[in-house]
């Protein structure tokens, strides 16, 4: 396994908190954090909602934070924002990411 893959793994195994996922994960992809208009995490590449231990792989837990990834899209679009719209989103907890293309939803 890839040394800076299984860093993160490792952080991720140890997190206590929300926030902590995402600073495992800004810290892995070498991401500057700005959670300005109330977003956990935005690059102009993708737009990033963190939960602890949502259990993503389920698709009932999946839902609610895909329709919140949505709103703050929704609000990017209709600029409620000065960031422009990333190409993709991530919904990701301590042991799931789930990315999706924008231009999908």
């Amino acid at each position: 396994m890839d040394k800076k893959l299984a860093a993160l793994l490792d952080r991720l195994h140890k997190t206590k908190t929300e926030e902590e996922v995402k600073a495992a994960w800004a810290r892995h992809l070498s991401l500057d954090y700005d959670t300005s208009d109330d977003h956990d995490l935005y690059s102009p590449q993708i737009l990033f909602e963190f939960k602890y231990d949502r259990k993503l792989s389920n698709a009932s837990q999946l839902a609610p934070v895909i329709a919140q990834l949505m709103y703050y899209l929704h609000r990017l679009k209709y600029k409620q924002s000065n960031k422009g719209i990333p190409q993709a989103w991530c919904a990701a907890d301590r042991s799931v990411a789930v990315i999706g293309e924008v231009a999908d939803w």
